[in-house]
């Protein structure tokens, strides 16, 4: 006999579904406990602006959190993210 939850799952995106809201989850989970470090971060590599270099390095993470090779993967993305973001933040104000 089939449940309610044994349909759902046959929905086309119906995993899709929980995988973006574990990603959700999991991206959530990350910026509370690093969040703070990342600022740091962005802000001694020269950023005038650290705390949104980090807020949108989570935001690529979360839209890209898929993709990546494992879960343990995610805090070496979002660092990359960050000094990538404020390098290339800081090349923009060096050729204005």
């Amino acid at each position: 006999m089939r449940t309610l939850d044994d349909r759902d799952s046959d929905r086309p995106g119906a995993e899709s579904a929980d995988s973006a809201g574990s990603a959700e989850t999991a991206v959530a989970g990350l910026f509370a406990a690093r969040y703070p470090e990342l600022v740091r971060l962005a802000g001694l590599l020269g950023a005038d602006d650290p705390e949104d270099i980090a807020q949108e390095a989570f935001a690529r993470l979360l839209r890209s959190y898929g993709s990546l090779r494992n879960a343990d993967a995610a805090l070496a993305y979002v660092r990359a993210t960050v000094c990538n973001l404020t390098r290339n933040r800081r090349r923009g104000r060096a050729s204005a």
